[in-house]
């Protein structure tokens, strides 16, 4: 056993709420990956998880809201002690405290290399967190008695990972995890005077443990790798296996009384028993997805959040219903043809249309089962989709009913272009032996005929500028990008050669000169002759780009994996906007500079109605017309690779601006000198640094910059996506 007394005092807690100005609209309440959830009550619960998400229901689930995104980091665990007094942990040490159910947060931190497993609060004040550190190779368990102000580190020990803890009492509890000192053995421990000293026991497996909970001080339940369900009757001093399938790992159990519990785990496994676990049976999810954790407030009324999942019962399980609202196929293209009215198509054959800016999708019978990866309207009544095995569907009605047209492939038909009612072209490729095909109507899709077929060239989008020039993009069979150019309205093809050695995914044009392609490892053309030649983006994005939108010859947005990107110089600089989905992003639509809206992986559909900007609510820092000194919020925030930051002097000063991390370690000093009266702007950029931590590759996250002139000082936060 070991006992440890390390305070560590926090350099910052921060109450402010980083505003993402995309924001959900299906599924609703998210798509994203949820790891805890805890009731208060019947009414009121709260669930975490994925890039900071936190939900809030006061309806018992029948509806979640989104709260502001104070972290982009994972969230594991959350543990309310009341209505209104909660924790949050996480990933890179990470720390959230409310004392209002949630409607702020105030973060701190750990540090970043503690992976913050989970919390629980006896009381108001004593609370215990297990964590690993994934620097030192440590397993560790931390207690406060201060409401979570400060924190004692209570067990240190290198190799015995803590994956979750639970106290039934101040003085007793239990925490569980890997003990790789030992021969990978399970690791459990218990503490029976508030964490002062651990002692450690042993299951006998070599299993991973992933959670534990105890009824009372001696009957408890430990769940694991491999379908393994331990049962403890004498305080966790010897522990009986169960249950095991050999397969699916639990991650979470629970359990009301002696009897009645349940365990939940991968491919949406649910175990249940009546007897104390003498025996388990199965209970059905309706769901594949990985189920994360499981909470219940009696015998009928419980929760289970997982990957994609929020399943509450009402009849102990017997049956569960998902909470979570709305198509979840993934979407593979949005074309939004007004503010109000606009559709997305995507796999299994799927067609949305909504009527009113995106709050409510509704499905159209599409009459076919192949994913459908393109859209295109000529007006509120006529579109035309193109899909997988040649499919090409066509409405005349808005969408009330979907044709099919005989497109005479069975290739991947990738992108559609109209440009008026009759004339229309198709690209697509077939991805078994990369022979690309182009298709042509001149009637509205009555009929389409071959322009190119067997080309060596798998086509993945396509763009007209006007009736008779047109270009379409794509990539040979050593992956380096393909541009052809019509200028006949595609009657005839001709390569242009780019040297670009990466996939080529998308390409538009906002005027008969002015075009930008992109694809893959963050590659953005740029044209302004109306492509006959090119010009290479030099860039620090390397990030999956696939599809961009301009809404004039300024102001353009790029989505891809995990990536929002934003122009308001024709492409020339790109700045990096918050992202608030795990989910690969496929296609984007703009009808103006400020409406926009976002649609990919697991039915996600994100709207904007201010371009999608983020802004900080800062409640120390918000200001306006100082009267002697000021200092601006950063331009662009949140900012990659570099950023400005304004500041006025009334009088001459000795001035330093300094840059720090969460952790209040100094980053850089822009500024150290003596200044006279005056407006002055500093550019700070994260590679190159000045001073501090020079030449660092700094990681994404909330970084702090600080002014000081003289008896004037003040500090503000800004945001670095990368």
């Amino acid at each position: 056993m070991k006992k440890i007394g390390l305070v560590f005092a926090f350099l910052f807690t921060i109450s402010f709420q980083i505003n993402a100005q995309w924001f959900w609209q299906n599924p609703l309440p998210m798509s994203e990956s949820l790891y805890d959830v805890t009731f208060i009550d019947e009414n009121n619960g709260w669930a975490i998880g994925y890039l900071g998400t936190i939900l809030k229901t006061t309806d018992g689930g029948q509806n979640w809201s989104i709260s502001d995104y104070v972290t982009n980091v994972i969230l594991e665990s959350i543990d309310f002690i009341d209505t209104n007094n909660g924790w949050i942990v996480g990933r890179e040490g990470t720390i959230l405290k409310t004392s209002n159910a949630g409607i702020t947060w105030n973060i701190d931190t750990l540090g970043a290399n503690y992976f913050l497993t989970e919390i629980q609060f006896t009381d108001i004040n004593i609370g215990w967190i297990s964590a690993k550190d994934i620097i030192n190779h440590k397993g560790l368990i931390f207690k406060t008695t201060d409401s979570g102000n400060n924190w004692l580190v209570k067990y240190d020990e290198p190799y015995n990972y803590t994956n979750s803890l639970f106290f039934i009492n101040s003085n007793i509890g239990w925490a569980v995890g890997k003990d790789w000192n030992s021969g990978l053995v399970s690791l459990i421990l218990k503490t029976t005077n508030g964490g002062n000293s651990w002692t450690q026991y042993f299951t006998g497996t070599y299993d991973d443990l992933f959670s534990v909970y105890f009824i009372t001080a001696d009957l408890g339940w430990a769940v694991g790798g491999y379908g393994k369900i331990f049962v403890s009757v004498d305080g966790g001093q010897t522990w009986a296996l169960q249950h095991s399938d050999g397969s699916i790992d639990l991650h979470s159990v629970y359990f009301i009384d002696s009897n009645s519990g349940w365990s939940v785990g991968w491919n949406g496994k649910i175990l249940h028993t009546t007897d104390g676990g003498t025996n388990w049976f199965n209970q059905n999810s309706n769901t594949l997805h990985n189920l994360w954790s499981i909470s219940f407030l009696d015998r009928n009324n419980g929760w289970i959040v997982g990957s994609l999942e929020i399943l509450k019962t009402t009849d102990g399980g017997t049956n569960w219903f998902s909470q979570i609202k709305g198509n979840k196929k993934s979407l593979k293209a949005v074309s939004m043809i007004t503010n109000n009215i606009g559709f997305a198509v995507g796999d299994s054959g799927t067609i949305l249309k909504t009527s009113n800016g995106g709050n409510l999708w509704e499905t159209q019978l599409s009459n076919t089962n192949y994913s459908l990866n393109d859209v295109s309207f000529i007006n509120t009544d006529i579109g035309i989709v193109a899909g997988e095995n040649g499919v090409i569907l066509k409405t005349t009605d808005a969408g009330a009913n979907w044709l099919s047209q005989s497109s005479g492939t069975t290739s991947s038909l990738t992108s559609a272009y109209f440009t008026d009612a009759d004339h229309g072209v198709v690209v697509g490729r077939n991805l078994n032996n990369y022979k690309g095909i182009i298709l042509r109507t001149t009637n509205g899709g009555t009929s389409w005929n071959t322009q190119l077929s067997d080309i060596n060239e798998n086509l993945n989008s396509v763009f007209f500028i006007d009736q008779n020039n047109g270009i379409t993009v794509g990539t040979n069979p050593i992956y380096k990008g393909v541009v052809l150019r019509t200028s006949d309205g595609g009657l005839t093809w001709i390569p242009q050669n780019m040297g670009v050695t990466n996939e080529l995914l998308d390409v538009t044009f906002t005027n008969m000169n002015h075009g930008i392609i992109v694809g893959v490892n963050g590659t953005i053309l740029i044209t302004t002759n109306g492509g006959a030649t090119w010009t290479i983006q030099l860039t620090s994005i390397t990030d999956r780009l696939i599809e961009v939108t301009f809404t004039d010859s300024a102001n353009g947005i790029v989505v891809g994996y995990n990536t929002i990107l934003k122009t308001e110089d024709g492409g020339i600089t790109w700045i990096p906007q918050e992202v608030i989905t795990s989910n690969l992003l496929y296609s984007v639509s703009f009808t103006d500079v400020n409406n926009g809206w976002i649609v990919g992986a697991r039915g996600t559909i994100l709207h904007t109605t201010n371009g999608g900007v983020t802004f900080i609510e800062d409640e120390e820092n918000n200001f306006t017309q100082p009267n002697d000194f000021l200092l601006q919020q950063n331009y662009p925030n949140p900012f990659n690779p570099s950023t400005s930051i304004q500041y006025a002097l009334s009088s001459a000063q000795f001035v330093t601006l300094k840059v720090y991390d969460l952790l209040g370690r100094e980053v850089a000093t822009l500024v150290n000198e003596e200044k006279l009266a005056g407006t002055y702007k500093v550019e700070f950029r994260m590679q190159n640094l000045p001073t501090g931590q020079a030449g660092l590759e700094l990681s994404s996250g909330i970084y702090f910059y600080k002014l000081q002139a003289g008896d004037f000082v003040e500090t503000k936060k800004m945001i670095l996506l990368k």
